[in-house]
């Protein structure tokens, strides 16, 4: 009897035993961290290195292309770190990869995601614009990202893979909106009144969420229009009131509350204007009894004013409205070269008022592309601080990899279509067409040929974090 209870003891020990180490050894496990995922090609190193970049824009800032930690970082909670908006707008990358877009790090080897190479720079927002219909009533695209809902949710899914949230830009349009062009969709061309066209901009933002939700690709904020200086959906209200325009926003805004409460998602709601720092001032002061959560603004120092303007502008939006800005359009050039072949590009010659952020006080060299990235963010996080809150919450650079290749244009020949149409919001035109290169690409934060630049690294440096070495 005792030599079978010692048998016993003696299995139950050993059974305990294996348990613990069947155990421990799930617990390891589940404590190991994820395997590192790439598309990064250690096969194809036919990148730049950033002597090759110097030496073909004749810049040697790109030898030593280094800036400065963000002013009073040090102060700075946690949580606003952590939270602020590090943002890109690549929304034509799509069109850029098919007409053969290829991106390398910055020890020249391919990566197949340019979003996975802004994620080694801290980048964690990514911004979508979203036409309605760009393409003809045989499906020719109009070009420029040609971005419908199908492309959105395929950047979308992507953003997510590399951790990064969604800002969805809603132009409300077949085609470009901006101040003075705000063109009703072709489909919604049959309706007449505010109360109409805000219906019909309801029933498409809410499906158009529940699209991107199902997909994976749900936003975390919504722009309700773009740069909506001229009116939204070709509903124009030149009344100190725009009592017509406001109709049409609350629709939009209501649209993203009831998906967000149905879906137990939260969304921020954002509407946007541009025009410099008193006329947004002032658009924000006629809109701000609407029921919306982030004031988003475009700022370009070569169109939109001096340094100085853009801190005073921050200062009197915090103040009076307290809710959150961002600046979700901004950019400067790194080279006056042009990536076209015709030689033209958005910015060749020296800007004034762009200087002003910079601190060589030179511009269009890359070193002078970082200081404007840390400058401006600067701003954003300093010039908006009110009672203790700091009302800045981060900043979209436009395009950084809208590559020069044929097919990359700001129009295709299909869209004349368009610009032909009778719509309101927009002006009746021949139309033309582009099927030629792009001419934002010394905008970006890639070479001509897609090589990463050095003024990435001002995204680490002015968060007080270490540049990234090849």
């Amino acid at each position: 009897m005792k030599k079978t209870i010692k048998i016993i003891i003696t299995v139950l020990a050993i059974l305990a035993v294996s348990f613990i180490t069947a155990c421990k050894i799930n617990d390891d496990d589940n404590n190991k961290p994820p395997e590192e995922t790439t598309t990064k090609n250690h096969n194809d190193r036919s990148g730049q290195t950033i002597e090759e970049i110097s030496e073909s824009l004749g810049d040697p800032s790109a030898l030593d292309c280094n800036v400065t930690p963000i002013a009073n970082i040090e102060t700075f909670t946690r949580e606003y770190l952590d939270n602020y908006i590090l943002g890109v707008d690549i929304s034509s990358i799509i069109e850029v990869e098919k007409a053969g877009g290829k991106f390398y790090d910055n020890d020249r080897c391919r990566v197949g995601d340019v979003m996975e190479i802004l994620s080694y720079y801290g980048i964690n927002w990514v911004r979508i614009r979203l036409w309605n219909d760009p393409y003809t009533a045989d499906r020719q695209p109009y070009g420029a990202g040609t971005n419908c809902i199908e492309k959105a949710i395929e950047i979308g899914r992507r953003a997510k893979k590399w951790n990064m949230k969604i800002l969805l830009d809603f132009h409300y349009s077949d085609f470009w909106a901006h101040p003075d062009q705000q063109a009703r969709p072709k489909a919604w061309l049959h309706l007449e009144t505010a109360e109409e066209v805000a219906r019909e901009l309801k029933a498409y933002t809410r499906e158009t969420l529940i699209k991107m939700y199902n997909a994976g690709a749900m936003p975390d904020m919504v722009q309700i229009g773009n740069e909506t200086l001229g009116g939204i959906a070709g509903i124009r209200d030149d009344s100190s009131s725009r009592a017509g325009e406001k109709i049409v926003f609350s629709a939009g805004l209501e649209a993203v509350r009831e998906i967000s409460a149905e879906y137990n998602y939260p969304v921020q709601t954002m509407l946007h204007v541009t025009n410099g720092m008193s006329t947004i001032y002032w658009w924000f002061n006629i809109m701000k009894d609407l029921d919306f959560d982030v004031l988003g603004l475009s700022f370009y120092p070569i169109w939109h004013g001096k340094r100085t303007a853009f801190q005073a502008g921050l200062r009197n939006l915090a103040s009076v409205h307290k809710k959150p800005i961002c600046v979700v359009e901004y950019s400067a050039s790194y080279t006056p070269q042009a990536g076209s072949p015709n030689g033209s590009n958005m910015y060749g010659d020296s800007n004034a008022d762009a200087i002003t952020f910079t601190d060589t006080k030179e511009d269009r060299t890359i070193i002078a592309q970082a200081q404007v990235i840390r400058n401006m963010n600067n701003d954003i996080m300093n010039s908006t601080l009110v009672d203790g809150v700091r009302y800045g919450i981060g900043a979209f650079w436009w395009e950084p990899a809208w590559l020069p290749l044929n097919g990359t244009g700001w129009v295709f020949a299909a869209a004349s279509e368009w610009y032909r149409m009778d719509l309101p919001g927009k002006k009746v035109s021949n139309g033309y067409s582009n099927n030629g290169r792009v001419t934002w690409a010394n905008q970006a934060f890639f070479s001509f040929s897609g090589t990463a630049l050095p003024s990435l690294n001002a995204f680490l440096q002015m968060m007080g974090k270490p540049p990234r070495e090849p």
